[in-house]
């Protein structure tokens, strides 16, 4: 108890002192330097700032607590660096101790620059010749798995290719008239506006198939125009064209047909159908010429 009296009174009939230490003193650009504010010969907490961002011509990283370093010392620590070469004055902080404001000795920090003394304003240097680097074994490792994955995955596939094709049976092919008539057999007595759809499919496709034309993918308009091309004769051009619309008529325009009315059309399309099969043929040879006997 005598001893932290005395001290007291030791601190009172002295004044608060301030300095600030550099560690290091000098440094290269950029590189961190730490700043340790020191105050000396008071018994209560000091004020030590406010900092900023920066301390004169030096950048502050980081600001560290004021804390206890002893009897009557406290200690601020801050991190700095510079990015000017030089020599760099940090100017006094602001200090308050026992009401009493305090200033420092002005700190003078050194800062180098990375490149030589010499060598300021260098030159530019001739690009360095390439260095081949040596290729590592895993390098030649992971290549032949690649590889051999590769080879192997091809070898799958192409073995599941050989028994499709071996499962895959191709069918005959149907002629298109007969795969005409065989889609139209079934239509008769089912709902109107499905057949007239069925329907229209059907004649679509054997027009496709009979003429090597895209007629499924074609609009009325564009088969029209198609026929007219072709040497089937202009009014069986129109029946087929006119027969075609009038499945579009109940398939797009939801007009209603009878039954009565699909299976004319049914029948319509097949006299179409081998009106155009007699159309396609090939005209007949004449016949040789009798000799007189």
């Amino acid at each position: 108890m005598t001893a932290a009296l005395l001290l007291a009174a030791l601190l009172a009939t002295q004044a608060p002192t301030v300095r600030v230490e550099l560690d290091p003193a000098a440094i290269t650009v950029g590189d961190p330097v730490t700043a340790l504010v020191v105050v000396e010969g008071t018994a209560a907490e000091p004020v030590i700032g406010p900092w900023s961002t920066s301390w004169g011509e030096a950048e502050i990283a980081e600001t560290g607590p004021v804390e206890p370093a002893g009897s009557g010392r406290w200690q601020q620590r801050l991190r700095l660096t510079a990015f000017r070469t030089g020599e760099l004055t940090l100017p006094p902080p602001e200090i308050v101790a026992d009401g009493v404001a305090l200033t420092a000795e002005p700190v003078i920090l050194t800062i180098r620059s990375v490149l030589p003394p010499d060598e300021e304003n260098p030159a530019p240097r001739p690009p360095a010749p390439p260095v081949p680097l040596p290729t590592p074994a895993a390098f030649w490792w992971l290549l032949a798995a690649l590889t051999a994955f590769t080879l192997a995955g091809v070898a799958l596939l192409a073995e599941r290719e050989r028994q499709r094709r071996r499962e895959v049976r191709p069918r005959p092919a149907v002629p298109p008239l007969a795969e005409l008539l065989a889609a139209l057999a079934p239509l008769g007595g089912g709902a109107s506006e499905a057949g007239h759809t069925a329907l229209s499919l059907a004649l679509r496709r054997y027009l496709g198939r009979r003429l090597d034309f895209p007629a499924a993918e074609s609009s009325t308009s564009e088969i029209g125009r198609w026929l007219a091309t072709q040497r089937l004769g202009r009014d069986l051009a129109r029946t087929t064209v006119q027969l075609l619309r009038d499945c579009d008529q109940v398939k797009f325009a939801r007009r209603p047909a009878t039954a009565a009315e699909l299976a004319s059309r049914l029948v319509l399309a097949q006299e179409v159908a081998g009106e155009i099969e007699a159309s396609l043929q090939p005209p007949a040879e004449p016949a040789a010429p009798q000799e007189a006997a």
